[in-house]
Protein backbone atom coordinates (compact mmCIF):
# COMPACT_ATOMS: atom_id res chain seq x y z
CA UNK A 1 0.00 0.00 0.00
CA UNK A 2 2.96 2.49 0.98
CA UNK A 3 4.47 1.51 -2.59
CA UNK A 4 1.21 2.31 -4.28
CA UNK A 5 0.93 5.52 -2.35
CA UNK A 6 4.63 6.95 -3.40
CA UNK A 7 3.74 6.15 -6.99
CA UNK A 8 0.41 8.10 -6.78
CA UNK A 9 2.25 11.24 -5.18
CA UNK A 10 5.05 10.87 -7.80
CA UNK A 11 2.57 10.64 -10.62
CA UNK A 12 0.94 13.97 -9.39
CA UNK A 13 3.94 15.72 -9.04
CA UNK A 14 5.69 14.66 -12.42
CA UNK A 15 5.72 17.85 -14.74
CA UNK A 16 4.26 15.84 -17.55
CA UNK A 17 0.79 16.04 -16.04
CA UNK A 18 1.30 20.18 -15.95
CA UNK A 19 -1.20 20.31 -19.13
CA UNK A 20 -2.14 23.19 -21.03
CA UNK A 21 -5.76 22.91 -22.74
CA UNK A 22 -6.82 24.09 -25.99
CA UNK A 23 -10.35 24.20 -26.78
CA UNK A 24 -12.76 25.98 -28.95
CA UNK A 25 -15.35 25.51 -31.93
CA UNK A 26 -15.35 25.18 -35.85
CA UNK A 27 -17.73 26.29 -37.98
CA UNK A 28 -18.09 25.55 -41.34
CA UNK A 29 -18.58 28.58 -44.27
CA UNK A 30 -22.01 29.44 -43.55
CA UNK A 31 -21.38 29.65 -39.54
CA UNK A 32 -22.81 26.92 -39.01
CA UNK A 33 -21.22 23.36 -37.23
CA UNK A 34 -19.49 21.35 -40.24
CA UNK A 35 -20.92 17.42 -41.03
CA UNK A 36 -17.65 16.39 -39.71
CA UNK A 37 -14.65 18.27 -38.25
CA UNK A 38 -11.33 17.50 -36.65
CA UNK A 39 -8.74 19.41 -34.29
CA UNK A 40 -5.10 18.20 -34.85
CA UNK A 41 -2.34 19.01 -32.64
CA UNK A 42 1.92 18.32 -33.57
CA UNK A 43 4.86 19.66 -33.26
CA UNK A 44 5.48 22.72 -35.63
CA UNK A 45 6.74 21.71 -39.02
CA UNK A 46 6.22 18.35 -38.05
CA UNK A 47 4.72 15.48 -40.47
CA UNK A 48 0.34 16.23 -40.17
CA UNK A 49 0.06 12.46 -39.88
CA UNK A 50 2.34 12.42 -36.75
CA UNK A 51 -0.68 15.02 -35.37
CA UNK A 52 -2.75 13.79 -32.36
CA UNK A 53 -6.37 14.11 -34.19
CA UNK A 54 -9.73 14.52 -32.20
CA UNK A 55 -13.31 14.71 -33.20
CA UNK A 56 -15.51 17.91 -33.17
CA UNK A 57 -18.67 17.25 -31.06
CA UNK A 58 -21.97 17.59 -33.03
CA UNK A 59 -21.85 21.48 -32.29
CA UNK A 60 -18.47 21.68 -33.19
CA UNK A 61 -16.73 21.84 -30.10
CA UNK A 62 -13.17 20.20 -29.59
CA UNK A 63 -10.95 20.39 -26.62
CA UNK A 64 -7.35 18.67 -26.60
CA UNK A 65 -4.68 18.64 -24.34
CA UNK A 66 -1.28 19.44 -24.65
CA UNK A 67 1.56 17.48 -22.28
CA UNK A 68 4.26 20.41 -21.66
CA UNK A 69 5.26 24.16 -23.10
CA UNK A 70 6.69 23.66 -26.54
CA UNK A 71 5.91 25.41 -30.14
CA UNK A 72 3.45 23.17 -31.90
CA UNK A 73 0.39 23.90 -34.86
CA UNK A 74 -3.24 23.69 -34.22
CA UNK A 75 -4.40 22.08 -37.55
CA UNK A 76 -8.03 22.76 -37.96
CA UNK A 77 -10.53 20.51 -40.67
CA UNK A 78 -14.03 19.99 -41.53
CA UNK A 79 -15.35 18.04 -44.51
CA UNK A 80 -16.21 20.04 -47.74
CA UNK A 81 -13.57 22.92 -46.48
CA UNK A 82 -9.79 24.20 -46.32
CA UNK A 83 -7.79 22.88 -43.52
CA UNK A 84 -6.22 26.14 -41.68
CA UNK A 85 -3.42 25.93 -39.37
CA UNK A 86 -2.43 28.09 -36.45
CA UNK A 87 0.86 28.13 -34.86
CA UNK A 88 1.21 28.01 -30.72
CA UNK A 89 3.92 29.05 -29.03
CA UNK A 90 2.85 27.74 -25.75
CA UNK A 91 4.98 28.43 -22.28
CA UNK A 92 4.28 27.00 -18.36
CA UNK A 93 2.18 29.81 -17.97
CA UNK A 94 -0.14 29.69 -20.63
CA UNK A 95 -3.07 27.31 -18.79
CA UNK A 96 -6.42 27.33 -21.28
CA UNK A 97 -6.03 28.46 -24.75
CA UNK A 98 -9.65 29.42 -26.23
CA UNK A 99 -9.69 29.56 -30.23
CA UNK A 100 -12.86 29.68 -31.97
CA UNK A 101 -12.97 29.55 -36.03
CA UNK A 102 -15.21 29.98 -39.16
CA UNK A 103 -13.53 27.69 -42.23
CA UNK A 104 -13.26 28.75 -46.15
CA UNK A 105 -14.61 26.28 -48.17
CA UNK A 106 -13.02 24.70 -50.73
CA UNK A 107 -12.79 26.54 -53.70
CA UNK A 108 -14.15 24.34 -56.67
CA UNK A 109 -12.90 25.21 -60.13
CA UNK A 110 -15.89 25.74 -62.63
CA UNK A 111 -15.12 24.35 -64.97
CA UNK A 112 -11.87 21.40 -64.62
CA UNK A 113 -9.99 19.61 -67.08
CA UNK A 114 -11.01 16.67 -65.82
CA UNK A 115 -11.44 15.32 -62.53
CA UNK A 116 -10.29 11.75 -61.56
CA UNK A 117 -11.38 9.59 -58.66
CA UNK A 118 -9.01 7.22 -56.16
CA UNK A 119 -10.76 5.06 -53.17
CA UNK A 120 -9.97 1.97 -51.35
CA UNK A 121 -9.90 -0.45 -54.31
CA UNK A 122 -6.73 1.33 -55.21
CA UNK A 123 -5.60 2.02 -51.55
CA UNK A 124 -6.18 5.68 -52.45
CA UNK A 125 -2.73 5.48 -54.57
CA UNK A 126 -2.62 8.73 -57.08
CA UNK A 127 -0.58 6.66 -59.54
CA UNK A 128 -3.60 4.66 -60.62
CA UNK A 129 -6.10 7.00 -59.91
CA UNK A 130 -9.19 6.61 -62.99
CA UNK A 131 -11.13 9.28 -64.80
CA UNK A 132 -14.34 10.20 -63.90
CA UNK A 133 -17.35 10.64 -66.98
CA UNK A 134 -18.26 14.43 -67.61
CA UNK A 135 -22.14 14.88 -68.32
CA UNK A 136 -23.88 17.32 -70.38
CA UNK A 137 -26.92 18.64 -70.72
CA UNK A 138 -27.95 21.46 -73.39
CA UNK A 139 -23.58 21.98 -74.00
CA UNK A 140 -23.15 22.85 -70.31
CA UNK A 141 -21.31 20.51 -67.91
CA UNK A 142 -23.76 19.43 -65.22
CA UNK A 143 -22.01 16.54 -63.21
CA UNK A 144 -19.37 13.87 -63.30
CA UNK A 145 -19.59 9.92 -62.75
CA UNK A 146 -17.45 7.03 -62.35
CA UNK A 147 -19.06 3.38 -62.17
CA UNK A 148 -17.45 0.31 -59.95
CA UNK A 149 -18.93 -2.99 -59.01
CA UNK A 150 -18.61 -3.18 -54.78
CA UNK A 151 -16.56 -5.82 -52.96
CA UNK A 152 -17.67 -5.26 -49.50
CA UNK A 153 -20.41 -3.54 -47.46
CA UNK A 154 -19.03 0.39 -47.85
CA UNK A 155 -16.86 1.77 -50.85
CA UNK A 156 -14.70 4.95 -49.63
CA UNK A 157 -13.11 7.50 -52.45
CA UNK A 158 -12.34 11.20 -52.90
CA UNK A 159 -11.61 13.34 -55.97
CA UNK A 160 -8.88 14.86 -57.66
CA UNK A 161 -9.20 18.10 -59.84
CA UNK A 162 -12.01 19.77 -58.27
CA UNK A 163 -10.69 22.11 -56.42
CA UNK A 164 -7.66 25.21 -56.63
CA UNK A 165 -6.00 23.96 -53.66
CA UNK A 166 -5.11 21.04 -56.20
CA UNK A 167 -4.92 17.98 -53.14
CA UNK A 168 -7.60 15.27 -53.39
CA UNK A 169 -10.89 15.91 -51.04
CA UNK A 170 -14.45 14.24 -50.59
CA UNK A 171 -17.13 14.32 -53.11
CA UNK A 172 -20.69 15.30 -52.81
CA UNK A 173 -21.91 11.98 -53.05
CA UNK A 174 -21.75 10.11 -49.47
CA UNK A 175 -23.45 8.15 -46.60
CA UNK A 176 -21.09 9.15 -44.12
CA UNK A 177 -17.03 10.99 -43.97
CA UNK A 178 -14.06 10.03 -42.71
CA UNK A 179 -10.90 11.65 -42.10
CA UNK A 180 -8.15 10.84 -44.41
CA UNK A 181 -5.47 11.36 -41.97
CA UNK A 182 -3.77 14.64 -44.08
CA UNK A 183 -5.85 17.48 -44.19
CA UNK A 184 -8.97 16.30 -45.92
CA UNK A 185 -11.62 13.65 -45.66
CA UNK A 186 -13.18 10.53 -47.64
CA UNK A 187 -16.29 10.21 -48.85
CA UNK A 188 -17.98 6.74 -47.97
CA UNK A 189 -20.84 4.91 -49.44
CA UNK A 190 -22.82 1.57 -48.14
CA UNK A 191 -23.10 -0.93 -50.59
CA UNK A 192 -23.62 -4.77 -51.02
CA UNK A 193 -20.91 -7.11 -52.46
CA UNK A 194 -20.98 -7.03 -56.43
CA UNK A 195 -23.56 -4.41 -56.66
CA UNK A 196 -22.44 -1.58 -59.23
CA UNK A 197 -22.29 1.65 -57.64
CA UNK A 198 -22.36 5.18 -59.47
CA UNK A 199 -20.21 7.73 -58.09
CA UNK A 200 -21.51 10.99 -59.00
CA UNK A 201 -19.94 14.47 -58.18
CA UNK A 202 -22.44 17.25 -58.95
CA UNK A 203 -20.92 20.78 -57.83
CA UNK A 204 -24.25 22.16 -58.15
CA UNK A 205 -24.64 20.93 -54.55
CA UNK A 206 -22.00 23.00 -53.09
CA UNK A 207 -23.25 25.58 -51.27
CA UNK A 208 -21.24 27.42 -48.92
CA UNK A 209 -20.43 30.96 -48.23
CA UNK A 210 -17.42 32.30 -50.54
CA UNK A 211 -16.81 35.51 -48.61
CA UNK A 212 -13.25 36.36 -49.16
CA UNK A 213 -12.40 37.00 -45.54
CA UNK A 214 -12.78 33.79 -44.79
CA UNK A 215 -11.26 31.67 -42.47
CA UNK A 216 -12.16 34.12 -39.18
CA UNK A 217 -9.79 33.11 -36.17
CA UNK A 218 -10.50 34.27 -32.91
CA UNK A 219 -8.07 33.75 -30.10
CA UNK A 220 -9.94 35.04 -27.15
CA UNK A 221 -7.67 34.95 -23.77
CA UNK A 222 -3.98 35.01 -24.80
CA UNK A 223 -3.41 38.34 -26.96
CA UNK A 224 0.71 36.98 -27.54
CA UNK A 225 -0.59 34.15 -29.49
CA UNK A 226 -3.29 36.04 -31.43
CA UNK A 227 -0.92 38.78 -32.35
CA UNK A 228 1.63 36.22 -33.31
CA UNK A 229 -1.68 34.16 -35.64
CA UNK A 230 -2.50 37.97 -36.88
CA UNK A 231 1.07 38.48 -38.31
CA UNK A 232 1.16 35.48 -39.73
CA UNK A 233 -1.60 35.69 -41.65
CA UNK A 234 -0.92 39.22 -42.79
CA UNK A 235 2.68 38.68 -44.25
CA UNK A 236 1.18 35.49 -46.20
CA UNK A 237 -1.69 38.17 -47.34
CA UNK A 238 1.51 40.64 -48.60
CA UNK A 239 3.44 38.02 -50.10
CA UNK A 240 0.10 36.11 -51.99
CA UNK A 241 -0.94 39.83 -53.34
CA UNK A 242 3.10 40.90 -54.04
CA UNK A 243 3.29 37.45 -56.52
CA UNK A 244 3.89 37.77 -60.15
CA UNK A 245 2.97 34.49 -62.12
CA UNK A 246 4.07 34.78 -65.94
CA UNK A 247 1.45 34.76 -68.45
CA UNK A 248 1.92 31.30 -69.88
CA UNK A 249 3.75 29.79 -66.32
CA UNK A 250 7.24 30.43 -65.63
CA UNK A 251 8.79 30.60 -62.34
CA UNK A 252 6.42 33.05 -59.52
CA UNK A 253 8.55 36.30 -58.74
CA UNK A 254 8.07 38.99 -56.31
CA UNK A 255 9.04 42.14 -57.89
CA UNK A 256 12.18 43.95 -55.59
CA UNK A 257 9.83 47.04 -54.34
CA UNK A 258 7.48 44.48 -53.18
CA UNK A 259 9.92 42.42 -51.33
CA UNK A 260 11.26 45.12 -49.58
CA UNK A 261 8.22 46.70 -48.25
CA UNK A 262 7.28 43.21 -46.93
CA UNK A 263 10.86 43.50 -45.20
CA UNK A 264 10.59 46.72 -44.13
CA UNK A 265 6.98 46.11 -42.68
CA UNK A 266 8.30 43.55 -40.70
CA UNK A 267 11.02 45.76 -39.77
CA UNK A 268 8.59 48.31 -38.43
CA UNK A 269 6.92 45.58 -36.53
CA UNK A 270 9.73 44.55 -34.74
CA UNK A 271 10.90 47.76 -33.61
CA UNK A 272 7.46 49.08 -32.37
CA UNK A 273 7.10 45.60 -30.39
CA UNK A 274 10.93 45.99 -28.77
CA UNK A 275 9.86 49.60 -28.30
CA UNK A 276 6.59 48.73 -25.97
CA UNK A 277 8.74 46.68 -24.10
CA UNK A 278 7.08 43.55 -25.30
CA UNK A 279 10.59 41.48 -26.13
CA UNK A 280 8.42 38.41 -26.86
CA UNK A 281 6.04 39.51 -29.80
CA UNK A 282 9.27 40.90 -31.00
CA UNK A 283 11.11 38.08 -31.03
CA UNK A 284 8.56 36.46 -32.84
CA UNK A 285 8.82 39.50 -35.66
CA UNK A 286 12.33 38.88 -36.15
CA UNK A 287 11.85 35.33 -36.38
CA UNK A 288 8.76 36.10 -39.59
CA UNK A 289 11.79 38.62 -40.57
CA UNK A 290 14.03 35.81 -40.89
CA UNK A 291 11.39 33.25 -42.74
CA UNK A 292 11.00 35.97 -45.96
CA UNK A 293 14.88 35.67 -46.54
CA UNK A 294 15.66 34.65 -49.98
CA UNK A 295 18.85 34.64 -52.17
CA UNK A 296 16.99 36.08 -55.30
CA UNK A 297 17.07 39.61 -53.73
CA UNK A 298 19.27 41.41 -51.04
CA UNK A 299 18.35 40.72 -47.66
CA UNK A 300 20.39 43.33 -45.93
CA UNK A 301 23.44 43.17 -42.99
CA UNK A 302 20.87 45.75 -41.26
CA UNK A 303 17.94 43.27 -41.42
CA UNK A 304 20.29 39.95 -40.32
CA UNK A 305 21.75 42.46 -37.61
CA UNK A 306 17.95 42.31 -36.41
CA UNK A 307 17.33 38.84 -36.72
CA UNK A 308 21.13 37.67 -34.82
CA UNK A 309 20.41 40.32 -31.92
CA UNK A 310 16.56 39.69 -31.22
CA UNK A 311 16.50 36.19 -31.21
CA UNK A 312 19.40 33.52 -29.51
CA UNK A 313 20.65 31.19 -31.46
CA UNK A 314 18.80 28.53 -29.08
CA UNK A 315 15.43 30.13 -29.33
CA UNK A 316 13.00 27.28 -29.96
CA UNK A 317 11.07 29.95 -32.06
CA UNK A 318 13.62 28.65 -34.89
CA UNK A 319 11.89 25.48 -35.94
CA UNK A 320 9.63 28.35 -37.63
CA UNK A 321 12.61 29.50 -39.85
CA UNK A 322 15.50 26.10 -39.34
CA UNK A 323 16.89 26.54 -42.93
CA UNK A 324 17.76 30.62 -43.51
CA UNK A 325 19.44 30.73 -40.73
CA UNK A 326 23.36 29.78 -42.03
CA UNK A 327 22.63 32.55 -44.94
CA UNK A 328 21.53 34.79 -42.18
CA UNK A 329 24.48 34.26 -40.09
CA UNK A 330 26.88 35.10 -42.87
CA UNK A 331 25.82 38.49 -43.09
CA UNK A 332 26.62 39.73 -40.44
CA UNK A 333 30.35 40.26 -39.04
CA UNK A 334 32.21 36.92 -39.25
CA UNK A 335 33.13 36.72 -35.97
CA UNK A 336 29.22 37.22 -34.94
CA UNK A 337 27.83 34.68 -37.36
CA UNK A 338 30.22 31.89 -36.96
CA UNK A 339 29.43 31.65 -33.10
CA UNK A 340 26.17 32.03 -33.81
CA UNK A 341 26.06 28.73 -35.87
CA UNK A 342 28.47 27.31 -33.30
CA UNK A 343 25.87 28.03 -30.96
CA UNK A 344 22.97 27.02 -33.27
CA UNK A 345 23.62 23.09 -32.66
CA UNK A 346 22.81 23.72 -29.09
CA UNK A 347 19.67 24.44 -29.60
CA UNK A 348 16.83 21.98 -28.04
CA UNK A 349 14.89 21.10 -30.40
CA UNK A 350 16.60 18.16 -32.28
CA UNK A 351 15.56 19.12 -35.56
CA UNK A 352 16.89 22.39 -35.43
CA UNK A 353 20.67 20.52 -34.73
CA UNK A 354 19.91 18.04 -37.32
CA UNK A 355 19.60 20.64 -39.57
CA UNK A 356 22.38 22.81 -38.39
CA UNK A 357 24.88 19.84 -38.78
CA UNK A 358 23.19 19.01 -42.24
CA UNK A 359 23.85 22.57 -43.05
CA UNK A 360 27.70 22.02 -42.05
CA UNK A 361 27.89 18.45 -44.41
CA UNK A 362 26.53 20.81 -47.65
CA UNK A 363 29.36 23.60 -46.96
CA UNK A 364 31.36 20.51 -46.67
CA UNK A 365 29.98 18.78 -50.23
CA UNK A 366 30.21 22.49 -52.05
CA UNK A 367 33.41 22.59 -50.73
CA UNK A 368 34.96 19.48 -52.04
CA UNK A 369 36.05 18.71 -48.55
CA UNK A 370 35.08 14.61 -48.74
CA UNK A 371 37.13 13.62 -45.57
CA UNK A 372 34.78 16.13 -43.08
CA UNK A 373 31.50 15.24 -45.55
CA UNK A 374 31.71 11.72 -45.09
CA UNK A 375 32.44 12.58 -40.83
CA UNK A 376 29.36 14.69 -40.36
CA UNK A 377 27.36 12.23 -43.01
CA UNK A 378 27.79 9.74 -40.82
CA UNK A 379 27.63 11.66 -37.17
CA UNK A 380 23.88 12.71 -38.33
CA UNK A 381 23.05 9.35 -39.84
CA UNK A 382 23.95 8.11 -36.15
CA UNK A 383 22.46 10.75 -34.04
CA UNK A 384 19.74 12.65 -36.23
CA UNK A 385 19.31 9.79 -39.34
CA UNK A 386 15.08 9.47 -37.96
CA UNK A 387 14.62 13.20 -38.48
CA UNK A 388 12.35 14.00 -41.11
CA UNK A 389 13.81 17.28 -41.63
CA UNK A 390 17.12 16.39 -43.34
CA UNK A 391 15.35 13.11 -45.13
CA UNK A 392 16.21 14.71 -48.22
CA UNK A 393 19.84 16.11 -47.99
CA UNK A 394 21.14 12.92 -46.51
CA UNK A 395 19.69 10.84 -49.57
CA UNK A 396 21.30 13.76 -52.47
CA UNK A 397 24.52 14.54 -50.08
CA UNK A 398 25.55 10.72 -49.21
CA UNK A 399 29.25 9.94 -50.28
CA UNK A 400 27.98 6.62 -51.27
CA UNK A 401 24.67 7.35 -53.40
CA UNK A 402 24.34 5.54 -56.59
CA UNK A 403 23.36 8.85 -58.59
CA UNK A 404 26.53 11.30 -57.99
CA UNK A 405 28.66 13.92 -60.07
CA UNK A 406 31.58 11.16 -61.74
CA UNK A 407 29.70 8.11 -61.22
CA UNK A 408 28.20 6.23 -64.25
CA UNK A 409 24.57 6.68 -64.62
CA UNK A 410 22.33 3.53 -62.93
CA UNK A 411 21.36 1.13 -66.01
CA UNK A 412 17.47 2.32 -67.26
CA UNK A 413 15.69 1.64 -70.44
CA UNK A 414 12.07 3.47 -70.68
CA UNK A 415 9.46 3.68 -74.30
CA UNK A 416 9.28 6.69 -75.44
CA UNK A 417 5.28 8.26 -75.56
CA UNK A 418 5.46 8.84 -79.26
CA UNK A 419 5.81 5.39 -79.94
CA UNK A 420 8.63 5.92 -81.78
CA UNK A 421 11.02 3.24 -80.12
CA UNK A 422 13.18 2.35 -76.40
CA UNK A 423 15.68 5.13 -74.94
CA UNK A 424 18.57 3.44 -72.44
CA UNK A 425 21.63 4.16 -71.13
CA UNK A 426 23.44 1.91 -73.31
CA UNK A 427 21.74 4.08 -76.55
CA UNK A 428 22.41 7.07 -75.20
CA UNK A 429 25.88 6.86 -74.63
CA UNK A 430 28.48 8.87 -77.41
CA UNK A 431 26.30 12.05 -76.22
CA UNK A 432 25.34 14.95 -73.86
CA UNK A 433 21.60 14.33 -72.17
CA UNK A 434 19.46 15.79 -69.39
CA UNK A 435 17.36 13.51 -67.48
CA UNK A 436 14.18 15.31 -65.78
CA UNK A 437 12.25 13.90 -63.51
CA UNK A 438 9.11 16.01 -63.73
CA UNK A 439 5.46 15.62 -63.41
CA UNK A 440 2.79 18.03 -64.19
CA UNK A 441 1.44 18.73 -60.85
CA UNK A 442 5.01 20.12 -59.36
CA UNK A 443 4.86 23.74 -59.29
CA UNK A 444 8.70 23.80 -58.91
CA UNK A 445 8.99 21.62 -62.70
CA UNK A 446 6.68 23.97 -64.37
CA UNK A 447 8.52 27.16 -63.04
CA UNK A 448 11.86 25.45 -64.57
CA UNK A 449 10.22 25.72 -67.84
CA UNK A 450 10.79 28.95 -69.17
CA UNK A 451 15.05 28.00 -68.42
CA UNK A 452 14.51 24.35 -70.02
CA UNK A 453 13.23 25.54 -73.50
CA UNK A 454 15.45 28.45 -73.66
CA UNK A 455 18.40 26.13 -73.12
CA UNK A 456 17.28 23.11 -75.32
CA UNK A 457 16.19 25.80 -78.09
CA UNK A 458 20.62 27.21 -77.63
CA UNK A 459 21.97 23.74 -77.01
CA UNK A 460 19.72 21.19 -78.80
CA UNK A 461 22.02 18.82 -80.50
CA UNK A 462 25.37 20.45 -79.63
CA UNK A 463 27.69 17.17 -78.50
CA UNK A 464 24.36 15.42 -79.14
CA UNK A 465 22.98 17.18 -76.52
CA UNK A 466 19.05 15.75 -75.55
CA UNK A 467 16.23 15.98 -72.74
CA UNK A 468 14.86 12.70 -71.69
CA UNK A 469 11.28 13.82 -69.20
CA UNK A 470 10.50 11.25 -67.06
CA UNK A 471 7.18 11.59 -66.07
CA UNK A 472 5.85 10.97 -62.38
CA UNK A 473 2.38 12.00 -62.88
CA UNK A 474 -0.53 9.97 -61.62
CA UNK A 475 -1.73 8.62 -65.23
CA UNK A 476 -0.41 8.96 -68.69
CA UNK A 477 -3.09 10.89 -69.84
CA UNK A 478 -2.38 14.02 -67.77
CA UNK A 479 1.37 14.56 -70.15
CA UNK A 480 -0.26 15.46 -73.43
CA UNK A 481 -3.25 17.92 -72.28
CA UNK A 482 -0.03 20.06 -70.73
CA UNK A 483 2.29 19.98 -73.53
CA UNK A 484 -1.05 20.70 -75.77
CA UNK A 485 -1.85 23.58 -73.55
CA UNK A 486 1.01 25.21 -71.92
CA UNK A 487 4.26 23.67 -72.51
CA UNK A 488 5.78 22.26 -76.03
CA UNK A 489 8.84 20.73 -74.24
CA UNK A 490 9.70 19.42 -78.02
CA UNK A 491 12.08 17.00 -76.82
CA UNK A 492 12.45 12.95 -75.63
CA UNK A 493 9.14 11.98 -72.88
CA UNK A 494 8.63 8.73 -71.00
CA UNK A 495 5.99 7.70 -68.38
CA UNK A 496 7.02 6.28 -65.49
CA UNK A 497 3.98 4.12 -63.39
CA UNK A 498 4.15 4.46 -60.09
CA UNK A 499 5.24 7.86 -58.73
CA UNK A 500 8.20 7.78 -55.95
CA UNK A 501 6.81 4.10 -55.78
CA UNK A 502 8.27 3.25 -59.38
CA UNK A 503 11.20 0.45 -58.97
CA UNK A 504 13.16 3.70 -61.48
CA UNK A 505 12.20 6.63 -59.10
CA UNK A 506 13.68 4.30 -56.20
CA UNK A 507 16.86 3.33 -58.47
CA UNK A 508 17.54 6.93 -59.29
CA UNK A 509 16.94 7.63 -55.51
CA UNK A 510 14.41 10.14 -56.64
CA UNK A 511 12.76 11.73 -53.27
CA UNK A 512 11.56 14.99 -54.50
CA UNK A 513 11.08 16.67 -57.96
CA UNK A 514 12.09 18.25 -60.40
CA UNK A 515 15.75 15.80 -60.05
CA UNK A 516 17.32 17.07 -62.96
CA UNK A 517 20.95 15.09 -64.01
CA UNK A 518 22.98 15.78 -66.23
CA UNK A 519 25.07 12.73 -68.45
CA UNK A 520 27.80 12.88 -70.24
CA UNK A 521 29.26 11.17 -73.71
CA UNK A 522 30.81 8.30 -71.39
CA UNK A 523 27.92 7.33 -69.10
CA UNK A 524 28.84 9.33 -66.36
CA UNK A 525 26.75 11.84 -64.30
CA UNK A 526 28.34 15.20 -64.84
CA UNK A 527 26.66 17.63 -63.04
CA UNK A 528 23.09 17.18 -61.23
CA UNK A 529 20.56 19.09 -59.06
CA UNK A 530 20.65 23.19 -58.62
CA UNK A 531 23.66 23.46 -61.71
CA UNK A 532 20.84 22.33 -64.23
CA UNK A 533 18.17 24.63 -62.43
CA UNK A 534 17.05 28.31 -63.65
CA UNK A 535 19.92 30.46 -64.96
CA UNK A 536 22.19 28.01 -63.49
CA UNK A 537 20.79 25.26 -66.64
CA UNK A 538 22.17 27.36 -69.23
CA UNK A 539 25.57 28.11 -67.53
CA UNK A 540 26.43 24.51 -66.94
CA UNK A 541 25.20 23.02 -70.37
CA UNK A 542 27.86 26.62 -71.74
CA UNK A 543 30.61 24.79 -69.93
CA UNK A 544 30.59 21.15 -70.99
CA UNK A 545 28.69 21.68 -74.92
CA UNK A 546 30.31 24.97 -75.40
CA UNK A 547 29.16 28.50 -75.28
CA UNK A 548 27.38 29.56 -78.28
CA UNK A 549 26.32 33.77 -79.84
Amino acid sequence: MKKLFILFALILASPTFAQITVEGTISDANGKPPILAHAHIGKYNEDAKKSTSTECSKEGHFSVKIAKAGIYALRLSAVDHEEISIPLILDEKDKHIEVNVRLRANAFIKDPDKITVIGDWNKFAFASSEQMTPVRANDMLSYYTYERTATGDTMSYQLMGTTTAGHSVNGTMADYFTYDGGGDYRSVIRTKPGQKVTITFDPSKEHYNTDADLPKVEIKNNQYLKKAYELSVAVEKMERESTVIPPGGGAATIPADKYKAILDNLKRIYADALKSGDIKFSQFAAVMLAKEFNPTYEFGSDNAEIVVKAVPATSPLWVMAPYEIRAIAGLVDKKTGDAYLKEFKNSPERSIRAIAYADDMEQAVKAKDTKEWRRLYELIKKDYGDVPEIKWTMVENNPDAVVMTGKPIPDFEVALLDGSGKVSNTSMLGKYYMIDFWATWCGPCVREMPAIHKAYEKFKGRKGFEILSLSMDAAESQIAPFRAKKWKMPWLHAFIPGVFEAELAKKFEVLGIPKPILVGPDGKVVAMQEELRGEELEKTLGKFLGQTD
